[in-house]
């Protein structure tokens, strides 16, 4: 039985193949290992590289951060943030999430 860190890296290998140019992915990361969230983290990078544009939806702010170039926070279905990742943190965004700050 596969784990799933495998079926999510398989899932990602998949749609690569398909030759893609967006991809949406909710919640990549959640409920695998550390190891397996290295890994997803890795094929989500290497298909940024190639050119592919990816939307992931995720609460795990580290892995965000650690993959994308921008940041678009909704808050009760309504846009209230679109930013480049490199004016931007965790704590800002988590503060913007949950409404601790609007907007600047």
């Amino acid at each position: 039985m596969m784990s799933g860190g495998q079926r999510q890296a398989i899932a990602l290998a998949r749609t690569k193949l398909t030759k893609a140019k967006m991809i949406l992915l909710d919640e990549p990361t959640a409920a695998i290992s550390v190891r397996q969230v290295a890994e997803v983290l890795d094929l989500i990078r290497h298909m940024k590289n190639e050119g592919m544009s990816i939307i992931i939806v995720s609460h795990r702010m580290p892995d965000i951060f650690a993959v994308s170039d921008r940041i678009a926070v909704l808050r009760r279905g309504r846009l209230v943030a679109n930013k480049n990742i490199k004016n931007s943190s965790p704590e800002e965004v988590t503060a913007l999430i949950t409404g601790a700050i609007e907007e600047a």
